[in-house]
């Protein structure tokens, strides 16, 4: 006669009625919580298995017996971490699970699990059907031994969990769902390896890492020192680690723009109190990836994650799938971002536990938690901003490309304006030459120029803002007033600009771009000047050498001098005198809607001549009466 087993729960049934449906909110925390449990079993071999109308989680771990089902896994709640010697496992892994309700999660997801387990040694079956109501007796279904069996174990020890009629949205695509684990368990761990049978297809999760890294075109990586090989080039060695990496460029512009970055883990020492009430020293180590998608990436229901997220692992367990709301609220910035850091001081046993029950989140009044914060925040605004460098790298290139492009244009013009003059001056020395034949060919090729030259013309600036750095605020007061007034950025050079299309891309200098495109050029179109004069104004070189483009150009234009610039004269025309645009006293208001009303009508003189366009000329000035004023406040820190 079969032995009779008996298997009760450690745990007011009530409790586990109300605790086990909203313990975890998705199919993979869940998962999570089940492969941690095969690891602390030292399984070598999980598998994840997607049925109709079955989810299955079966390891090759040690397994249990009907004393380790009751005096273990069904004494929920009973800590497996009191002490520094109860860390490890016989294989000598860190435990992942503490708290020990970690068994509850499979019923967040179904309502009857049936737990089967065969242990290692002995070969002793034992198991049990749990639900979300137990009996006032806490006695639960025992499993006859002839249903206890593996599908997947080939080692004849371990345990398989069984989730009949999950309530569980599972992702139509293979990879969605590895990329999901991938975002919730993300350790890739010697002698132990997730296995996913995706209906009739089994196949092993490769490196997890490298799953969401896939569309990445930034990285930061935080390795430890013995990890990092000087030899190695950063690629090899984001490579050994994460896999290919090689889509993401090399240094550009300048060495601080480097996108693919590792260093070693950031390491803060913190006063602690133990459980037992001693104060020691700790030191909050922190490591891990933050990286940047080359797309943005667009919210999607069916993923269950976003796919923008920071999240913290301890002792390589999922603690909080993102963070990312607590760090910024700069959305454009978070569309891009994503990463994972590890932290273990969040689960070191000596120091209370700071993790909620559902195991997706923290504390936010611990000490450690606040400190972590505080780093990825400053690591999330590095990131976004190796993002904009980035971006700034590849507009550049762009740019770069549209400049050659030009200069082809206009070197092909320059050279056919020469020939065709060459040879039409050969032509005039021969009464007999002008046959009907050349007239006709000296009229399609004046055309052809023609028509090259309005494209040339078409893609030059016709307003530099000549400037010195130190002048930005005021020259950017002329540029926006340009702007407002329907002057395309593209057809502005204006160095300092923020806008793109205004700038000279690098490495090219403005005086370089100038002398291509106006002072050696067969065209006639020459840039209208804006020159933006100061006390700082006739000291730099690249000013000078503006103004003596300007010069040798003949070129139409205005003068604008800044704030008290007593010598308020044409740098081109020794003696006239300009409009000097004096904010020192805003409390003058006279003065301020003269220098504002001067400033209109040098963009209503501009716009004109230039753009043949007519400006409001009142809207103008309540503009550059409003920037002045702002303008004021600015330079002298005044609120």
């Amino acid at each position: 006669m079969p032995e009779h087993k008996i298997y009760k729960m450690n745990l007011q049934p009530r409790v586990l009625e109300l605790l086990g449906p909203s313990l975890y909110t998705n199919i993979y925390f869940v998962l999570s919580e089940l492969i941690a449990n095969a690891h602390d079993a030292d399984a070598e071999n999980v598998f994840i298995s997607i049925q109709e109308g079955i989810i299955v989680v079966e390891d090759d771990g040690i397994g249990m017996d009907v004393n380790d089902f009751n005096n273990k896994y069904l004494d929920v709640g009973r800590e497996s971490r009191k002490t520094s010697d109860e860390d490890k496992t016989e294989k000598g892994r860190y435990k992942m699970g503490r708290k020990g309700i970690g068994k509850l999660a499979a019923l967040s997801i179904s309502n009857v699990i049936r737990v089967m387990s065969i242990k290692k040694g002995s070969l002793e079956k034992a198991g049990c059907e749990m639900s979300t109501s137990v009996p006032e007796s806490k006695l639960l279904p025992a499993i006859p031994d002839e249903e206890i069996s593996f599908e997947y174990n080939q080692k004849g020890h371990g345990t398989r969990i069984e989730m009949v009629s999950p309530v569980a949205n599972i992702p139509r695509m293979l990879k969605t769902f590895k990329k999901n684990i991938s975002k919730v368990f993300p350790s890739q761990i010697d002698d132990f390896t997730i296995h996913i049978a995706w209906y009739d297809e089994v196949v092993e999760l490769e490196d997890p890492v490298e799953n969401l890294l896939e569309g990445m075109d930034t990285l930061k990586v935080f390795l430890d020192e013995d990890e990092v090989v000087d030899s190695d080039s950063v690629d090899a060695q984001l490579k050994k680690y994460y896999g290919d990496f090689a889509t993401i460029p090399a240094v550009p512009i300048d060495k601080k723009a480097d996108f693919k970055v590792i260093q070693s883990p950031i390491r803060i020492p913190l006063e602690l109190t133990k459980k037992d009430g001693e104060v020691a020293n700790f030191v909050l180590e922190i490591k891990g990836w933050i990286g940047t998608f080359k797309q943005r990436q667009a919210s999607n229901k069916a993923l269950d994650f976003s796919e923008n997220f920071i999240s913290i692992f301890s002792k390589r367990k999922l603690g909080m799938y993102n963070v990312m709301d607590q760090i910024t609220s700069n959305r454009m910035v978070e569309m891009y971002i994503a990463g994972q850091f590890h932290i273990d001081l969040f689960e070191e046993t000596e120091l209370r536990d700071m993790a909620l029950s559902n195991r997706q989140g923290y504390q936010s009044a611990d000490l450690r938690y606040i400190k972590a914060m505080e780093v990825l925040k400053r690591e999330l605004n590095e990131a976004g901003n190796r993002k904009n460098r980035l971006k700034r790298y590849k507009d550049n290139k762009k740019d770069v490309k549209q400049i050659q492009k030009k200069k082809a244009k206009e070197r092909e013009f320059t050279r056919d304006m020469r020939g065709f003059v060459e040879n039409l001056g050969q032509t005039v020395g021969v009464e007999t030459a002008f046959t009907p034949e050349v007239k006709s060919g000296i009229q399609t090729e004046m055309k052809r120029l023609y028509g090259l030259k309005s494209e040339v013309d078409e893609s030059k600036k016709m307003v530099l803002i000549s400037h010195t750095s130190s002048d930005k605020l005021f020259a950017d007061i002329i540029e926006e007033l340009l702007l407002e007034s329907g002057v395309q950025p593209a057809k502005i050079l204006y160095t300092s600009s923020e806008h793109r299309a205004a700038r000279i891309p690098y490495p090219h200098e403005v005086y370089d771009y100038l002398r291509d495109f106006f002072v050696d050029s067969y065209s006639e179109v020459k840039p209208f000047v804006i020159y933006l004069c100061s006390q700082e104004f006739n000291s730099s070189w690249n000013t000078v050498l503006e103004a003596g483009a300007g010069w040798v150009t003949k070129k139409d234009h205005s003068v604008v001098t800044v704030n008290c610039y007593e010598e308020a004269n044409d740098p081109l025309e020794k003696g006239k005198m300009v409009p000097n645009m004096r904010i020192s006293d805003i409390s003058n208001e006279r003065a301020i809607n003269l220098n504002a009303s001067n400033l209109a009508d040098v963009i209503k003189y501009v716009c004109k001549k230039e753009f043949d366009m007519a400006i409001d000329h009142t809207k103008i000035t309540n503009l550059a009466k409003t920037r002045l004023i702002e303008a004021y406040h600015n330079s002298t820190g005044l609120e």
